[in-house]
């Protein structure tokens, strides 16, 4: 018996260490902050916190643009998902639900599109949770460059940019939950997927 229980705390061990490594916080760390929205990988509507518009995709074409918010709109549908590449270990790809094109960095300051889901560095993001409990979306190809609204406007087809940090509402925003998680027959080339550490001893 205390052989296994060794054995079961080296494993846990591991485990723990491999997600701190990847950046990856066990799901018990960003509890306080649910009010966000943020429930981990899942399906949202992506609201500016300054404009209190969407995330939108034009017309479910390439442009993304900021639009009035309408849940009954499959252009605003967003699948986020934790995704596992080499150099990109915790970070997330925004898919639109219907379309399954990811939004994607065109380098700085330029406006991001949506572009056939490759896992390359520029369709991958952090997400960091603020004080407020709103969220701010940081480029693993473009360090310290977020997703940001031009300047906050509130109007329909509003650019949306990669842009420098600016610690303002035009690049805060707000999850409003949708759906389940995606399953396993969601998870896209392979890539797609979620650890979750909770292990009682």
């Amino acid at each position: 018996m205390h052989f296994f229980q060794s054995l079961l705390s080296a494993a846990v061990l591991i485990l723990s260490t491999n997600a701190a490594s990847c950046g990856i916080q066990p799901k018990g760390d960003i509890q306080p902050k649910v009010a966000s929205g943020w429930q981990g990988s899942g399906i949202y509507q992506i609201i500016n916190v300054a404009s209190k518009t969407g995330i939108d995709l034009l017309h479910g074409g390439d442009q993304i643009v900021g639009y009035r918010a309408n849940l009954e709109s499959q252009n605003q549908v967003w699948k986020i998902s934790l995704v596992s590449v080499d150099g990109a270990c915790g970070s997330f790809a925004i898919q639109n639900n219907r379309t399954l094109d990811a939004i994607t960095s065109n380098g700085v300051p330029q406006r991001i599109s949506a572009t056939k889901f490759t896992s390359h560095k520029t369709q991958l993001w952090n997400i960091k949770i603020q004080e407020s409990g709103s969220v701010v979306f940081e480029n693993i190809a473009y360090p310290c460059n977020y997703i940001d609204l031009y300047r906050g406007q509130t109007g329909n087809e509003v650019p949306i940019y990669s842009y420098p940090k600016r610690s303002e509402p035009n690049q805060q925003w707000d999850l409003i939950p949708l759906g389940p998680k995606p399953t396993a027959d969601d998870i896209v080339n392979g890539h797609l997927g979620q650890l979750t550490i909770n292990v009682e001893l």
